[in-house]
Formats: C-alpha cells, sequence, structure tokens
C-alpha cells in the first residue's frame, strides 16, 4: 500500500466517523426527555403563538430522523443552525448564528490547545529522554519523582494553585480574562500541560529506558556513536510511536480539560461556551461545539497516522507486500 493511499483510507474513516458522530449527538439530544422550548421561558408560559412558532422555526414538531436529516443537509451546505433567541412571554429576540458562535470562540481554545501540545511534546521528549539517560542518578530520581506528582493532581487543583500563587500572590500574570494578551494565556496553558507533560515524560522515559538495552544500541556503542547521539537520535526515534499514540489519544482528555481550565480562568473559548450551551440546553450551539471538538480529535488522530508514516513506513504496509 503507498502512503497517498494509507493517508486517504484514515481520511475516509475520519470522515465517516464524524458523519456518525453528527448522528448520535443529534438524536440523543433530540430523545431528551422535556421540552426545552418551555424550559427556555423558565416559569413563565409563553404565548401560544410564540410557541408554536418557535417549535416550527427549530423542527421539533417532526419526527427524530426527519429532524437529523434536516440539520444534516443544512450542515452540509455550510449552515450549522441558529442558537436559541432571548425570550420574553410575547416576543423572541433572535439569537446569532452556531457559526458565528464558534468563529468568535475557536481561535482562543485553539492557541490554548496549540501551545499546549508544543509544551507538552518538547518538554516531555526532553525531560523523558535526559530522565532516562540519568536513571541511575540523584538528578533523574527527583525529576521522576516531581512528575508523579504532577500526573497525580487534578487539572483543576493544578489551575487554582497556579492562578493563587503566579496570579493573586505574585501578580505576574492575569487571573482571568485574555485582557493582558498573550500574557493571558501563560497561566491556563502551563495549568493545562501540567499533567500532560507528565504522562509524556513517563512514556519517554520508559520507552528510551527500554531501547537503551536493546541489542542495537550495543551494537552502535561498540562503533564508537557518541552516547548523545545514541541516546538523542537511535534510542528516541524508536520510542517516538507510542509517544505520538498517546499524544494523539490524549487530545479528548485535553478538550475535557480545557472546559475545566476555561472556566478557572473565565476565558471565552468553547469549554466556556459548552457549559453556557448544556445550561440553556441550546440544541444547535451543542451540537455545533460537539461536532467540532469531535472534528478536532479525528484531525489529531489522523495526523498522527500521518506521523506514523514518517517515523516508520512498515506502519503504512510499504514494501509488505501489499498490492
Amino acid at each position: 500500500m503507498s502512503f497517498g493511499r494509507f493517508v486517504l483510507r484514515r481520511l475516509l474513516q475520519a470522515v465517516l466517523t464524524l458523519l456518525l458522530a453528527t448522528f448520535v449527538f443529534h438524536t440523543a439530544l433530540t430523545l431528551l426527555p422535556g421540552d426545552p422550548v418551555r424550559a427556555l421561558f423558565g416559569p413563565a408560559r409563553p404565548a401560544p403563538a410564540i410557541y408554536e412558532a418557535m417549535r416550527a422555526q427549530y423542527h421539533f414538531d417532526d419526527p427524530w430522523y426527519l429532524q437529523y436529516l434536516l440539520y444534516l443537509g443544512d450542515l452540509l451546505r455550510g449552515d450549522w443552525g441558529t442558537t436559541f433567541p432571548g425570550a420574553a412571554r410575547n416576543a423572541v429576540v433572535q439569537g446569532p448564528p452556531v457559526t458565528a458562535i464558534l468563529k468568535a470562540t475557536i481561535p482562543v481554545s485553539l492557541r490554548i490547545l496549540l501551545a499546549v501540545l508544543v509544551v507538552q511534546t518538547v518538554v516531555g521528549l526532553v525531560v523523558g529522554t535526559l530522565t532516562a539517560h540519568w536513571r541511575s542518578g540523584w538528578m533523574g530520581a527527583a525529576v521522576y519523582a516531581w512528575v508523579i506528582l504532577l500526573v497525580a493532581t487534578p487539572v483543576i487543583v493544578v489551575a487554582f494553585v497556579i492562578q493563587s500563587v503566579f496570579g493573586w500572590e505574585l501578580g505576574w500574570f492575569p487571573v482571568a480574562g485574555l485582557s493582558g494578551g498573550w500574557r493571558g494565556y501563560v497561566l491556563p496553558v502551563v495549568s493545562l500541560s501540567a499533567a500532560a507533560t507528565g504522562y509524556v515524560t513517563l512514556m519517554t522515559r520508559s520507552q528510551v529506558n527500554e531501547m537503551l538495552h536493546a541489542r542495537f544500541i550495543h551494537m552502535a556503542r561498540a562503533r564508537a556513536i557518541p552516547e548523545a547521539r545514541i541516546v538523542g537520535v537511535h534510542a528516541l526515534r524508536v520510542s517516538l510511536i507510542p509517544v505520538v499514540t498517546f499524544v494523539a489519544a490524549n487530545f479528548g482528555q485535553l478538550l475535557t480539560g480545557l472546559v475545566i481550565v476555561e472556566g478557572v480562568y473565565s476565558l471565552p473559548g468553547v469549554g466556556g461556551t459548552l457549559l453556557f450551551a448544556i445550561q440553556r440546553r441550546d440544541p444547535a450551539l451543542l451540537i455545533g461545539l460537539l461536532v467540532f471538538t469531535t472534528a478536532v480529535v479525528l484531525i489529531a488522530n489522523l495526523i498522527a497516522d500521518v506521523l506514523y508514516g514518517v517515523i516508520d513506513p512498515r506502519v503504512t504496509g510499504v514494501g509488505a507486500g501489499d498490492p
């Protein structure tokens, strides 16, 4: 199988998975008990004309499968629907389109996620490789203990501690919002990347330590190859595939942590908007956010699959006798 066919097959699988996700999300939210229109008005009862108009506008009177087909048709045309409007008893204020909310919130969350990916990958690989090399010294033991502490601490605890120390006590960075520009991203990125960096460090340490005892490493040492090259190139390269696998698989967990971190630091990102959509039981906004987060996870795993082929071409089946 060629590398291009390998990528195309993975891309097709991602598209089918995303299509299945839209079906599951839409069906689950549609079949939930209760009336979302009445919930929107709270204890007040809406005027009958307003109530019927809203149910017709959002197709709540149609069967669930027809609602999904209508939604899927709109989605394929680039229409993600509109959010629930603000409401009074006898009037309805039109809500903004879901795409407008996504355009406003996605950049904030993407900046955090991309920064976290860079931090956890670079720091995790470097520190993990060094601790594997220093495994018998006090430095390796000290770093290992610190990493275990990071992994064992919940994200919400890390976020509050970092916010209290570096925000409230020392005043080095903003404690909420993005009024400080790029400085407003520092504490959220550090909070979210702490545990993920610890996991990457532990995995890299374990894999590199195992590779350093492999036969090909002994042969490299017999050829008088410098130890730094043996550790940093030969052992680390073979260890990259399980690390890349973890980074891709952990992306969904990062999104969960993102909801917590954005809540702690009051950031206008996808996480805070998702909580708002759940509170209002806004179907269009909820489905739009869930589809977006699913697409991000699928893209992350697709990139990981491509990296597998770059790191080790045998993953794609090239040269394995496939037609």
